[in-house]
């Protein structure tokens, strides 16, 4: 409880501890114009130095609550921080009070300075924070963060009436937040977006619309923006550089449908390529032509529309998989190093493609190997004298998938093969071999077997 309550009091105190270099009237009359204010010097007095006190103590306060060590030294920084931000919040009533009565009294929003005061300060220490989480909140409309703002407006500001719409009516929130369900403000939309990404430190950003989005989805403005958000991206030189991801495209209200937003896969750079996830994992992409022309369209309320352009044929394939190189080899059944039944170089992946009639959508699961190691020398004296002669290693590639148009099938790049030496003899009939092949056959497995055979007739020989 005492952790928590002194990190609550140490960030509080960092949010106001700022209010310390607010010491001169010119310096006032900067900071009170981030508030939405014009407040003429005169209007300042000694609640303005008393405030700046305040913001001071309430430093050093929070200085000896983090360098606080033992029981008795946090219990004693936490109450004397406490009461140092019980004081400059009376220090910013008071100097509210000595600005109204020092001519500003009929200033516009003068009644909310406390709230717009703290909500700046708080905002302010939060986008330091956290920049990510500061722009994904701004992109909800929960909190505002305008560099020129509306005149006597705030430049930072939390919508407390919205926060409850969060879980009560998310659709109402976006309604509010960008006119969703009557004239889309789509350039705030992607503004804010991008804020979210640049907090995260992602690529990609606002680019013009381009001339083939704006002909695709019938906008008739060539000032459009559009926002790139990639997804996996690698390289740094031009000739190496690649880039996948999405695009947020704003499209124009026509025929009597509203303005809304579209969402359009784009690739930059080469078609195939990967990148590491982690030390035994990579991210393959691999595509055929290009992917212009697919997408959805989102417009008011919740209406949605593809976009299918399929004149061309392609395919984009995205694949999570093990490392060939490091790999390793997972035992179903048998000892690792002797007879055993083993997979190794797993992954999954996901496809769209089309024949330039019809797309294709599915996912598939692959085994680079499935491998069959069968050696004489293990098992009892019985199993050694019977498997002697048996030094078996088979494999193969295999996967299964489901698309929707070809349904559940397997694939395979070769058969699992296993060669048996045997030495039957019959008389004229010799068997010197057995074959046993198991292979993915469309929606099956294929059992198939074989034998290696000598006859002889007299002076006939066949084998």
């Amino acid at each position: 409880m005492a952790d928590a309550l002194q990190s609550i009091l140490t960030q509080a105190g960092l949010a106001l501890a700022p209010l310390s270099a607010v010491d001169t009237p010119a310096k006032a009359v900067i900071f009170f114009k981030q508030l939405g204010y014009d407040i003429p010097p005169g209007a300042f007095g000694p609640a303005l130095n008393g405030l700046s006190v305040r913001g001071s103590g309430l430093l050093s306060a929070v200085q000896d609550l983090v360098e606080a060590s033992d029981d008795t030294a946090i219990i004693t920084a936490i109450v004397n921080t406490g009461a140092q931000l019980a004081g400059t919040i009376d220090a910013i009533v008071s100097l509210h009070t000595e600005i109204q009565t020092g001519g500003g009294a009929a200033l516009p929003g003068i009644n909310e300075l406390p709230e717009r005061m703290t909500d700046f300060l708080i905002l302010d220490a939060f986008n330091r924070l956290n920049p990510a989480v500061h722009g994904f909140m701004h992109a909800l409309g929960l909190i505002e963060n305008e560099e020129i703002p509306i005149s006597g407006q705030p430049i930072r500001k939390i919508n407390w009436n919205r926060l409850g719409l969060v879980f009560s009516d998310p659709s109402a929130l976006f309604d509010q937040t960008y006119n969703w369900s009557t004239s889309f403000d789509h350039n705030q939309f992607l503004n804010r977006v991008d804020g979210i990404m640049r907090g995260a430190s992602l690529p990609g950003g606002i680019y013009p619309q381009s001339d083939t989005t704006r002909v695709l989805l019938g906008n008739t403005s060539n000032d459009l923006n559009e926002l790139r958000f990639p997804i996996i991206h690698k390289g740094v030189n031009p000739e190496s550089y690649t880039q996948f991801g999405l695009t947020f495209s704003p499209v124009e209200g026509t025929g009597g449908k509203k303005p809304g937003i579209a969402i359009l896969p784009y690739l930059m750079g080469t078609s195939n390529f990967d990148f590491s996830v982690c030390d035994k994992g990579e991210l393959v992409f691999n595509s055929t032509g290009q992917i212009d022309g697919i997408g959805l369209i989102i417009r008011p309320p919740m209406n949605t529309e593809a976009l299918l352009d399929l004149a061309a044929s392609f395919g984009a394939e995205l694949i999570l998989r093990q490392k060939p190189s490091v790999a390793p080899e997972i035992v179903l059944l048998g000892t690792a190093g002797g007879t055993r039944l083993a997979i190794q170089g797993l992954g999954m992946s996901s496809f769209v493609r089309n024949d330039g009639a019809k797309l294709d959508i599915g996912w598939e699961g692959h085994i680079d190997a499935l491998r069959l190691v069968i050696t004489g020398g293990d098992g009892d004296g019985f199993l050694q004298e019977i498997l002697s002669s048996v030094n078996v290693t088979a494999e193969a590639e295999i996967g299964f998938g489901y698309s929707l148009l070809g349904g559940f099938y397997f694939t395979g790049g070769a058969k699992l093969g296993i060669d048996l030496p045997v030495h039957i003899d019959l008389g004229p009939l010799v068997i010197n071999g057995l074959r046993v092949e198991l292979q993915p056959k469309s929606d099956q497995l294929a059992l198939q077997a074989g034998a290696n055979i000598q006859l002889t007739l007299g002076p006939l020989n066949a084998s």
